[in-house]
């Protein structure tokens, strides 16, 4: 390159960045250019003619005429900092080389200055001392000796507290390496250039160590050493060392150490056992409180006079909700004596329920700032907190290589003076069960979280402990993991307390299974002998019988009705018991709920001469929202009752409204109560005392079921009476009026015998009374019946002969009910597969749902009635006839499957103008669709017809808002299947429907997502 080209470079390079200016032998400006111009704000026609000291604040020497003597007369250069006021009156610091110009016979004849913008660097450094003052100062009042080593040179620095901790003036002890070496106990010289030497090779985070120096006053001080490398070359070879030190000689214990920085902090620990009330204190929160030691928290009656009364609400507030609901609080408060501290607190959860709570109590008037160098030691002291006992680690992610403190290296049981671990060799320790999961437990905290807390086990002495590890996690600026810094404690007694706690709820639950189980076996036994009782006594009703010898049957008949009553009692107060009795909440007539309640005991009240009334208010609804079956099963009770007590008169069954709430009225003119029995009659298993009223058979637990289904309900069931004037049981419940008017006025006509001799049935049943009383039953409708006595036999005979229906028994030997029906569905032909009805005792829906999963087709309870025999052989026979009953009616379901059946164009035309409503709709039907086909679903299984008849006719209401005529047409005949009674064919009509109701719900949902796009 030629030295012209170079030189033009360099001038264009130098225009860039530096400000330029030219004066004549005067010194006024008659150049300047742009970055000039951009420094000082003014133009560059502003700038020439001006004298370059106007724009000067001032000089490290004053520019003057001795200066232009003394410098550039001389052929002198000058360079300093300057400082320019520029045209918006602020300071702007430059670093400035003045150079004189000369003509050829060597006068000046002007200057060329060039200057570089340095405000910022000057900022710093202003804002650099600053900081070291702070520093400074921190340092000083934390009595911490900062220390700097220069391995290269082997020269040392360090602060005033270095010799003040030693006793020392600062000027008597020589800053160099050797200082250290000089008063350093000799028993710890050697173990601590070791652990200096593995820091520096193996690169940890830290180095942390204790160690004794010889104090001025000959005694031995305890000290804390705290450091790192802070520099290293570009071989990787330390070269500067960086550290402080802390005087800890009152500290024997890492414990004592806690209590150390708990005093520095001015803060105190507490905790108690939620369960049995211990409580503990530490000594701070004493000396914070200014109370003497020797008291025992529990002795202290009331801890709010210890605050101010302002805070009295919110203390109170943040500690109810730590015991209550395990939330956490940390919240500030004044004390009676003007005191100000801070609470917080904390709970250890088992099963969502907190059993131990613990926290802090800390003096904060003279709250200060910690220096960085202490943040280790402060969040190792706020994790300390939560665990007591401790094991410190410090696990450098990056090098793989964990420092673990004495204590943890006890913990794990290493007597080594190994201070460092990889992360496998901590894996080593760990029970072989637990090592998987507690690496995908780590891998995911340092991937996503910001803290880690796991549990684990290892192995102490030659047993498993567990062990508790948190943790905080550091990331570095591109928030990839780098460092972990926790604690690990003990906690085996804990989790043995936990166990034990499991266990004893498992035992519960054990015993109410067991409790549950027994319920039932004796429901079966009871019920099983109870179905030849009234079975036969039915038959017999129905020959020809003197007017003796039927009062004799029905007398039977009634005691047998009369021990059921009494097992539907006990097992309806079982599952309330353990609640496991839901409402079921649906539209209905109260009025005619009423009347079928009251027409129940007509007969009886007139033989009792006891006239029977209802009262229904005006305002009462015609159809309310409620579970029908339990006000009935309430209003049975009362009604009952006060038949039982009553001789002559009255009984009134008086109903009013209050808003969306009814009031129930029971009234009767009876014997009353005592006054002293009154807070027992809704007791389990109680009556009034015999000799009051000759008739109070029953089992005493009427009226507790009552009181606990008006409980469930949200009402109350109470009492009042007068002895021989009668009594009052009233209660008020949520009932509101129904928003849709159901079809409730469902008759099912009564069946007569008729001549099923076309029928092939076998009767399976190990019990000979049931047997007989089946083929009784049978055989008067003129069946064709054979007898099974287990399930074996039955299969046998299956396979031998075509059955047309089968009565299977549930709980039989050999081969039960269950089993039997599942080989049959497995191994008899399509073609020759019989109708099966369950026969058992044991009434629980669970146990309907098992035979209806197991394959039967019906579900008849025990006792065996004639009628319901009756029902299902009519019912049946036609079924057998057509095996399909519904396909018929719909046989072209395949072909609408296939067809479009919401019509969308209708549906934007009827809301125009609407469509936030027609959204609303798709929603709420989208929401809730699934919920009502469970429910008839559901009551299919568990025959409950006519309520099967109410949810279909709810659910087509809901589905008219889409205007789908093809739905809306199934789901009519779905309701009229229901309506006769007819089981079989409304299962088969409903699941043809509810593959139609998956298409419509397939267009409602693209409907709504059209209606969104649209917003």
């Amino acid at each position: 390159m030629n030295s012209q080209l170079f030189d033009q470079l360099y001038r264009k390079a130098t225009d860039a960045c530096a400000g330029i200016s030219f004066t004549d032998g005067n010194a006024v400006i008659t150049h300047a250019n742009d970055h000039f111009c951009d420094m000082t704000g003014f133009s560059a026609h502003e700038l020439v003619g001006k004298r370059h000291t106007e724009i000067l604040l001032s000089l490290n020497e004053s520019i003057t005429e001795d200066l232009l003597t003394k410098h550039f007369y001389h052929h002198q250069q000058w360079r300093g900092e300057l400082r320019i006021l520029n045209k918006a009156g602020q300071e702007v610091w430059t670093d400035t080389t003045i150079l004189p110009v000369f003509d050829n016979e060597g006068g000046l004849t002007g200057i060329f200055s060039m200057s570089l913008d340095i405000t910022e660097k000057k900022r710093i450094e202003v804002e650099l001392g600053f900081n070291q003052q702070k520093l400074g100062f921190v340092l000083e009042s934390l009595k911490t000796a900062f220390w700097e080593w220069d391995i290269r040179t082997q020269t040392a620095w360090f602060n005033d507290n270095w010799p003040r901790m030693l006793g020392l003036e600062p000027h008597e002890i020589p800053r160099d390496a050797q200082a250290w070496s000089n008063y350093i106990h000799p028993d710890d010289h050697d173990r601590i250039l070791d652990e200096v030497r593995f820091h520096i090779k193996e690169n940890t985070s830290a180095f942390v160590c204790l160690q004794r120096f010889r104090h001025k006053s000959g005694k031995w001080i305890h000290v804390m050493t705290k450091g790192r490398v802070a520099e290293r070359d570009h071989n990787n070879n330390a070269i500067r060392f960086i550290g402080v030190n802390n005087d800890i000689s009152a500290m024997n214990q890492l414990e004592d150490f806690s209590l150390h920085i708990q005093d520095m902090a001015e803060l105190g620990t507490w905790d108690i056992d939620i369960q049995s009330g211990d409580t503990h204190w530490s000594r701070k929160i004493y000396e914070i409180f200014e109370l003497d030691p020797q008291l025992k928290p529990e002795e202290l009656n009331d801890s709010m006079k210890l605050f101010s009364s302002a805070h009295h609400n919110k203390i109170r507030s943040a500690y109810t909700r730590l015991l209550e609901y395990g939330t956490p609080y940390d919240i500030e408060a004044q004390l009676h004596n003007g005191k100000w501290v801070r609470l917080a607190g904390k709970v250890d959860l088992f099963e969502g329920k907190p059993y131990r709570a613990f926290g802090i109590v800390q003096d904060i008037n003279d709250r200060k700032i910690a220096e960085e160098g202490l943040r280790t030691s402060q969040e190792t002291l706020q994790v300390a907190l939560k665990a007591g006992e401790f094991g410190v680690w410090d696990w450098n992610i990056i090098q793989n290589s964990a420092y673990w403190s004495p204590t943890m290296r006890t913990l794990f049981n290493q007597q080594s003076s190994k201070s460092h671990y990889t992360f496998e060799e901590f894996l080593e320790h760990i029970h072989p069960e637990d090592q998987e999961s507690l690496k995908e437990r780590s891998l995911k905290a340092t991937l996503t979280e910001n803290t880690f807390d796991s549990t684990f086990r290892i192995k102490k002495n030659n047993q498993w402990i567990w062990i508790r590890s948190i943790s905080n996690i550091y990331r570095d600026e591109q928030n990839r993991p780098t460092r972990m810094i926790g604690i690990n404690w003990d906690i085996t007694a804990q989790m043995e307390t936990i166990k034990a706690q499991a266990l004893a709820v498992e035992e519960a639950s054990k015993a109410s299974r067991m409790k549950s189980q027994f319920m039932a076996t004796v429901s079966h036994e009871i019920r099983t002998p109870m179905s030849g009782v009234i079975g036969m006594t039915e038959l017999l009703s129905e020959t020809e019988l003197t007017a003796e010898q039927r009062e004799i049957v029905q007398t039977i008949k009634t005691c047998g009705e009369n021990l059921l009553n009494l097992v539907n009692d006990i097992l309806d107060y079982s599952r309330l018991e353990a609640d496991k009795v839901a409402l079921d909440k649906r539209p209905f007539k109260l009025k005619e709920t009423i009347k079928n309640t009251l027409d129940l005991f007509q007969y009886k009240a007139r033989q009792k001469n006891i006239q029977l009334h209802s009262r229904i208010a005006q305002d009462v609804p015609e159809i309310i929202f409620q579970d029908e079956a339990r006000l009935y099963q309430v209003l049975f009770n009362l009604v009952g009752n006060a038949i039982k007590f009553t001789n002559n008169g009255s009984i009134i069954v008086e109903v009013k409204a209050n808003q969306s709430k009814l009031m129930f009225q029971v009234s009767d003119s009876g014997i009353g109560i005592p006054e002293d029995k009154l807070d027992m009659i809704f007791e389990s298993f109680s009556q009034v005392s015999p000799g009051h009223q000759a008739e109070t058979t029953g089992t005493g637990l009427g009226l507790a079921i009552s009181k606990s289904l008006v409980h469930l309900m949200d009402g109350d069931l109470k009492v009042t009476s007068s002895l021989g004037q009668g009594s009052s049981f009233y209660f008020e419940i949520d009932a509101p009026k129904a928003q849709i008017s159901p079809e409730l006025d469902i008759k099912v006509s009564q069946n007569t015998i008729g001549d099923y001799s076309a029928l092939k049935i076998l009767v399976v049943e190990d019990n000979p009374i049931n047997q007989k009383l089946l083929v009784s039953i049978l055989e008067r409708h003129k069946v064709k019946t054979d007898v099974a006595e287990d399930g074996l036999i039955a299969i046998e005979k299956i396979k031998k002969k075509n059955y047309d229906l089968i009565f299977m028994d549930v709980q039989m030997p050999v081969l039960d009910g269950l089993e039997t029906t599942k080989r049959i569905r497995a191994e008899i032909p399509t073609k020759d597969q019989p109708i099966i009805i369950a026969l058992t005792a044991n009434v629980s829906p669970e146990h309907q749902k098992e035979c209806l999963l197991a394959g039967m087709n019906d579900f008849l309870p025990k006792p065996i009635r004639v009628q319901t025999i009756r029902s299902l052989l009519q019912f049946y026979s036609s079924t057998i006839s057509q095996r399909t009953g519904a396909s018929k009616t719909i046989a072209n379901i395949d072909n609408i499957k296939s067809a479009t059946i919401l019509n969308r164009e209708r549906l934007f035309r009827e809301f125009s103008g609407f469509e936030d409503l027609l959204l609303q709709f798709t929603q709420i039907f989208l929401d809730n669709y699934t919920s009502y086909l469970q429910q008839i679903e559901t009551e299919l299984a568990n025959h409950q017809i006519v309520s099967v008849s109410k949810s279909i006719h709810t659910f087509k209401g809901i589905v008219g808002n889409f205007q789908s005529a093809i739905v809306i047409k199934n789901l009519e005949l779905l309701e009229d299947l229901a309506r006769s009674g007819n089981i079989a064919a409304t299962k088969d009509c409903f699941h043809d429907t509810t593959a139609l109701i998956s298409s419509l719900v397939l267009e409602i949902q693209a409907l709504r997502d059209s209606l969104l796009q649209q917003k």
